[in-house]
């Protein structure tokens, strides 16, 4: 839902927002005498125009994204595309040999994105639990 606050629309991303949290939301806002930043109060988004349903106020990229152990091997461990029947086709990483990808494309991808840094870490502490036993 949205309402109007100082001239600008609020609205909050909780699903089903009752009117009494919406008039929560006008009231704090008023209170504080300025829209915040959301730091302090939770994520918010403080529009300078009306908005419309279906209009996109906020996107951010995910934090991340972690492949279900049910998964792996199934799907890429990059984009989560299926891997299907034909495994040959897909490619293992050839270090820690636990992630999966579709194509070199995704595994390249992985590698710059922090893979590189987990294989390492991976290896280090199999060696560490390997040498107590």
């Amino acid at each position: 839902g949205s309402a109007c606050c100082g001239g600008r629309a609020i609205l909050d991303f909780a699903v089903g927002m009752s009117e009494e949290s919406l008039r929560l939301v006008q009231g704090l806002s008023s209170v504080a005498g300025r829209p915040s930043s959301g730091a302090q109060d939770g994520r918010f988004a403080v529009s300078t125009r009306a908005l419309t349903r279906g209009d996109v106020a906020l996107s951010a990229p995910a934090l991340g994204a972690v492949l279900h152990e049910q998964c792996r091997g199934r799907r890429c461990d990059w984009c989560f595309v299926s891997l299907g029947d034909n495994t040959k086709s897909s490619s293992r990483c050839s270090r820690c040999k636990v992630v999966f990808y579709c194509d070199r494309k995704c595994q390249e991808a992985d590698w710059k994105a922090g893979h590189k840094i987990e294989c390492s870490a991976r290896a280090k502490l199999e060696k560490a639990l390997a040498a107590e036993g």
